[in-house]
């Protein structure tokens, strides 16, 4: 009911949530125009990765955008969310994350964050670590009103940053995220089979399970993990 309230709140009307949507995450799937069939994971899998394709002026600017920043052929990832996030869930500070990453000496870290702080403190932090992001150095935390309120030229920049972001993020040698974040999870679930994609505020062993389910399941997920010491929470 809250997020309901919250939803029309924004947006001025009726929104559906996940949650008003009944699926069937263990059944069989059967799509005859693709010739698919399998579990709803790899149906989502595959159908991201039919959508999920960059127009060529975007294209464009991410391969400016890793010269400038010069990332590495391998690189690993994270994200960061901070802002209005709060309303929804405990935020996550982005060393507890990085800690959860445990990067390698010299390696280059590409982080997706709404909050260059964050940037700063995890330089701060990781001295050894090649620490690259897209975020801005004005940027204290995504507010969805105060998006609203820019000029149509400045929510497409930042629209754009945040697609080529997640673009360098799902090619990435490895990844952490939150099981709460929207971009972490639509990474997470293309890249479920991979060791090296992990959630900070949930196992390995029940991230299959957590990243299919509704938000307030995975609210509920991440409150019973998000204290718990990392060595704890099994990779």
């Amino acid at each position: 009911m809250i997020g309901h309230v919250l939803a029309f709140w924004t947006y001025g009307e009726y929104v559906y949530l996940n949650q008003d949507v009944a699926l069937c995450y263990d059944d069989n799937y059967f799509i005859p125009v693709l010739d698919f069939r399998g579990t709803y994971s790899d149906a989502y899998t595959l159908l991201a990765k039919m959508i999920w394709k960059l127009h060529p002026s975007i294209l464009q600017q991410k391969e400016y955008y890793k010269n400038v920043l010069d990332i590495s052929s391998v690189y690993d990832g994270i994200q960061i969310r901070t802002g209005d996030k709060r309303g929804e869930t405990e935020l996550i500070d982005g060393v507890r994350i990085m800690q959860k990453l445990n990067p390698e000496e010299n390696v280059c870290v590409f982080v997706l964050s709404d909050n260059y702080q964050q940037i700063l403190k995890l330089r701060a932090s990781y001295p050894q670590v090649k620490i690259l992001t897209l975020c801005q150095t004005t940027e204290n935390g995504y507010h969805h009103q105060e998006f609203c309120r820019l000029s149509d030229a400045e929510k497409k920049e930042a629209i754009v940053r945040l697609l080529i972001s997640v673009d360098i993020l799902l090619e990435s040698r490895s990844f952490v995220g939150s099981i709460t974040t929207g971009p972490s999870v639509f990474i997470m679930k293309q890249r479920l089979s991979e060791p090296l994609v992990q959630a900070v505020d949930c196992p390995k062993s029940e991230l299959a399970f957590s990243l299919f389910q509704t938000i307030d399941i995975r609210g509920a997920i991440f409150r019973k993990y998000s204290s718990v010491p990392l060595d704890s929470i099994l990779r």
